[in-house]
């Protein structure tokens, strides 16, 4: 059987039940045929693993932020990326496996000096070790903590207080109650 595609299907996304369907064939025998014939899925070898950091000096610019991210089977990358691509094309600068601030600190060190000596301000979390990774790199750099972590301990510490605020209410109603029932009142 031959199969036609609709036109759109080259300019936009169409998902492989709607082709079947547009082709009167059962969707889930289509998805299966793409994927034991037609993407070729099946000869596909294993991905290669990844080098211990990659750079990417072009993406360079005077605003960065830095932080850590948990990929897959808890194994933790840090990321420096560049504020002005807005988590877009040509964002990430360098990705760094692990935390520990020195190994972050000697793969930043291999970006080239002037493009660090250009960076004006790093974002960063308030994790000590992301301070010591990038402030010898980029010494003209102003450090600014992200607001997020503080949003969340401020957060955190107004639920704190709302609870206890709570349970001294609740005391004190049920001291109340004690007391209107020793009284025989409602």
């Amino acid at each position: 059987m031959q199969i036609f595609y609709k036109p759109q299907a080259e300019t936009e996304p169409v998902s492989l039940a709607a082709m079947a369907r547009a082709n009167q064939l059962k969707p889930k025998e289509f998805e299966q045929q793409d994927k034991d014939h037609l993407s070729g899925f099946t000869g596909w070898e294993p991905y290669e693993p990844v080098e211990e950091w990659m750079l990417f000096p072009q993406n360079l610019g005077p605003h960065l932020s830095i932080d850590e991210v948990a990929v897959t089977n808890g194994e933790r990358w840090t990321t420096l990326t560049n504020k002005a691509a807005h988590g877009k094309k040509g964002a990430l600068a360098a990705m760094i496996q692990g935390t520990n601030a020195s190994d972050i600190a000697q793969v930043v060190d291999k970006l080239p000096a002037s493009a660090r000596a250009a960076v004006t301000e790093v974002t960063l979390d308030m994790a000590a070790n992301m301070e010591l990774a990038v402030k010898p790199s980029v010494p003209r750099a102003k450090l600014v903590t992200d607001r997020f972590p503080v949003q969340q301990l401020v957060s955190e510490a107004v639920q704190d207080i709302r609870i206890e605020w709570r349970r001294a209410a609740l005391k004190e109603e049920n001291d109340h109650m004690k007391q209107a029932r020793k009284k025989r009142k409602p």
